[in-house]
């Protein structure tokens, strides 16, 4: 739970209320391997499967099965639409929407490099059109974020009313997303990294370890205005 870092929360949209209908949507609803990192091991469940913990879709609908619509909308790294009419009509028909966002093992993991830090595929406009449609309609809206490296943001941050950064939440990260969503726990952490615009990885030379060399890395020598500074974090 402390690890989750609630980077926005404008007017105090979360915690969310339980008994109220709920879509939640995006890439990571479904996700069982990509909750975990890189080094997660092989031996979660018994023969090295993932069937002995939920994903965030069943978890939150074996809590509220009457009040829970589930809509994907878009795969983690496609150009796939064909799931973005049901995703929008469940937020239509819902009191509050949750997006599930980020990134997974098929983007980054031992041996591979991501050469930008934006969320792939189709991820950023249908997220940018699920907020839009809840902004015309009054339906609260949080996005979370599901990855191991850091992920910009920046569209996105600025539309979003909540944004919770879970990082890879493991095998009980559905529980413990729930129980922070909807107000069970309180007890958030703190960003350990700082966040930076899409624009950031044009802006240095990956090559020059050089950590001062303007606009510079980290809190200790960027110069530049982070999406969210190291050490931020809400509660």
């Amino acid at each position: 739970l402390q690890s989750f870092v609630l980077l926005k929360n404008d007017d105090g949209l979360l915690p969310f209320a339980q008994g109220k209908s709920t879509a939640i949507l995006g890439p990571h609803v479904f996700s069982k391997r990509d909750l975990m990192s890189d080094y997660k091991g092989d031996e979660q469940c018994v023969g090295g499967t993932d069937d002995c913990y939920p994903s965030i879709a069943e978890y939150f609908t074996a809590v509220s099965p009457d009040t829970t619509t589930v809509e994907q909308g878009v795969d983690l790294d496609s150009t796939n639409s064909s799931g973005i009419p049901a995703a929008l009509k469940a937020a239509a028909n819902a009191d509050q929407v949750i997006l599930f966002l980020g990134i997974g093992n098929t983007q980054e993991h031992e041996g591979i490099d991501r050469m930008n830090t934006s969320l792939p595929g189709l991820q950023e406009p249908f997220a940018l059109e699920v907020l839009k449609q809840c902004q015309e309609s009054n339906t609260p809206a949080a996005v979370v974020l599901i990855n191991g490296g850091a992920v910009a943001f920046d569209p996105i941050a600025s539309d979003a009313s909540a944004i919770v950064e879970a990082f890879y939440p493991s095998v009980r990260g559905a529980e413990a997303l729930h129980a922070a969503l909807f107000g069970k726990e309180n007890r958030w952490g703190k960003l350990p990294v700082t966040l930076y615009n899409k624009d950031f990885p044009n802006e240095v030379d990956f090559t020059n370890f050089d950590m001062a060399k303007s606009p510079g890395r980290t809190y200790k020598y960027y110069t530049g205005t982070p999406l969210f500074e190291f050490g931020h974090g809400l509660s």
